[in-house]
């Protein structure tokens, strides 16, 4: 571990020998704070840019500015509310029918992938700030290999190319961050002790988890409600389309298009 830890400060400290100003995508997480702390030595050179969904937990808001005495933190947000997008191009969802997305429309109700409403929400901020940065400038992004949430080059494809994408803890398992979060006591929202995770949306109804469900049931029960329902809802959708696919393949019904009055 001690190995790791000094071979990611040596990918750190290079990265400020090549700029005068890093920054870094901040949520309030374990692996961004402890992306933060490890570059705690050039605190003066380092900004930390937060993507506010317009829908996250505003105890993570408190905590995430709570850095500003630590460090510049820049609050970012998306170019319209949330709701409108939803209106524009459905519900986010795990499961999808085709036939349900927006840019298809042959039926109700619309729904988008909800990687599509995180790129909207949590990425095209940060897009559009570095954008706005001249000259070369780094971006360090906690992301992990382990997060299964990508690569380093397709993330670093969505920026312009004057931005050096980072990913310095990208080989760190989960259980390393945890063990080193501990050991240098870094500050995390207590919420971590029964959801391990940074609170972005409290109302999407995808990629879902008991121990978020069980956070937003104590803390935010109406959010919570909203999310099981809207989850309901996208899944009767989809396992609508299923069932009708089954009962063509399986010779017991007819396609929608079939019926015909």
């Amino acid at each position: 571990m001690s190995v790791h830890i000094s071979t990611t400060r040596q990918a750190i400290a290079g990265i400020f020998d090549r700029h005068d100003r890093v920054f870094l995508a901040f949520s309030g997480g374990k692996d961004s704070a402890a992306l933060a702390h490890l570059c705690r030595p050039w605190r003066d050179r380092l900004t930390l840019l937060w993507m506010n969904t317009g829908a996250a937990a505003p105890f993570m808001r408190d905590h995430v500015l709570s850095h500003r005495a630590d460090f510049e933190v820049i609050e970012l947000h998306p170019d319209r509310p949330m709701i409108e997008n939803w209106q524009e191009w459905g519900i986010p969802a795990d499961l999808i029918a085709v036939e349900n997305l927006a840019t298809v429309a042959w039926r109700e109700p619309k729904v988008q992938p909800w990687l599509a409403c995180c790129a909207v929400h949590r990425l095209q901020p940060a897009i559009t700030f570095m954008e706005s940065v001249r000259g070369p400038c780094p971006l360090l992004i906690g992301q992990r290999s382990a997060d299964k949430g990508g690569t380093v080059a397709g993330l670093a494809s969505a920026f312009p190319a004057h931005v050096e994408v980072a990913m310095p803890l990208w080989t760190w398992t989960d259980a390393e961050v945890r063990t080193f979060v501990a050991e240098q006591g870094i500050r995390l929202h207590p919420h971590h002790a029964e959801c391990p995770t940074s609170i972005e949306c409290v109302r999407c109804p995808a990629n879902l988890s008991a121990e978020k469900l069980r956070l937003l049931d104590r803390l935010y029960p109406d959010d919570a409600a909203f999310a099981r329902n809207a989850a309901r809802y996208t899944l009767a959708a989809a396992a609508a389309k299923a069932t009708e696919a089954l009962n063509v393949i399986n010779g017991t019904g007819l396609a929608q298009r079939e019926i015909r009055a």
